[in-house]
């Protein structure tokens, strides 16, 4: 696996705690043990060149405030950048490339201390590790896309990284999985069913894969319990099979609104055959905001849209949660 093959590429320190460091310019610099999935190594504290290959992470660096994280220099994938982050697309910030592919020639004159990448550029390591021996890489992917996991370890990563932001990325992450607790609380005995939306076509997926929070951390009930992984795109299904399948509840998510193609999801909405189930005929079917599900899930803001997305149904039984708002 390419992670496998990084970790053999990449030398890796178990140590713990703070320590001291000399960089190229022999200037001392404070570092601190950190883990993720490359493995346990020292990182450098307070990072003043940033560049983010993971928009949950840029996300989440917004919500708190950027002003906190001590960064000067930042770059990200600009043309990626989704709509709720647009303000990132500014001159201030860097255009380092794509999810897939890095700029090197911007990323030479940017000179990086620190490198962050998640689940989409996770293959850019191998070469970033090689062309940027200097700088220390963080890998915020979301394990088996687990909300809560991947979230808590983000924040446990970027406190120790940026002490100064440490107090509010704690804050917020215990607003939203306490939210998250309450929710489950009320949602198990209820049947609910997820379909990616794209084109006219439907996707499935269950209580295993990409959207399983859905079920083990939002809590709804699964109407069909298959856990066969449908990849990154779902199991391809019919409309007969959700009305043979007939949830009490369908959370609808249109693919192509989230990358800025056309939204087809009233289409699909208007369906004869999905109107006949029984979510459809109780006025229990919901759309859920593309963005926060599809390009920034493991962010705070993405957390806090999911929140209010799943709270679609308690709310329609005057059984809504209070979404809580971040500091």
């Amino acid at each position: 696996m390419i992670k496998s093959l990084i970790v053999v590429v990449m030398t890796l320190l178990v140590l713990s705690g703070c320590t001291a460091i000399t960089d190229n310019n022999n200037t001392e610099v404070e570092t601190v043990a950190i883990s993720d999935a490359l493995g346990a190594r020292e990182i450098r504290v307070n990072p003043s060149r940033v560049a983010i290959f993971s928009f949950d992470i840029l996300d989440i660096i917004d919500s708190v405030g950027l002003e906190k994280f001590n960064i000067d220099l930042l770059g990200m994938p600009q043309e990626s950048v989704p709509a709720n982050l647009s303000q990132y697309k500014d001159a201030t910030y860097k255009n380092i490339g794509t999810l897939f592919e890095a700029n090197y020639d911007e990323l030479d004159l940017f000179d990086p201390q620190l490198i962050i990448v998640s689940n989409r550029s996770i293959t850019l390591v191998e070469e970033l590790t090689s062309k940027y021996p200097n700088a220390d890489i963080l890998d915020a992917s979301l394990p088996d896309y687990q909300l809560r996991v991947g979230m808590e370890k983000n924040v446990e990563n970027l406190a120790k990284i940026f002490p100064d932001a440490a107090e509010s990325l704690h804050e917020n992450f215990n607003k939203i999985t306490t939210a998250m607790d309450e929710m489950a609380s009320k949602t198990s005995q209820v049947n609910a069913m997820f379909l990616l939306v794209n084109a006219n076509a439907i996707s499935f997926y269950g209580p295993a894969g990409r959207y399983a929070m859905i079920h083990n951390e939002f809590g709804y009930g699964a109407a069909d319990e298959n856990t066969e992984e449908g990849g990154n795109h779902g199991k391809a299904v019919s409309f007969e099979y959700v009305l043979e399948t007939n949830p009490e509840v369908l959370f609808l998510m249109d693919r192509g609104a989230s990358i800025g193609n056309e939204a087809t999801i009233d289409d699909v909405k208007n369906n004869d055959v999905l109107n006949q189930t029984d979510a459809a005929l109780n006025n229990n079917m919901y759309t859920l905001e593309p963005i926060s599900w599809y390009i920034t899930s493991g962010g705070f803001a993405s957390a806090i849209q999911m929140l209010h997305d799943m709270n679609q149904y308690l709310e329609s039984i005057d059984q809504g949660i209070e979404i809580p708002t971040l500091n």
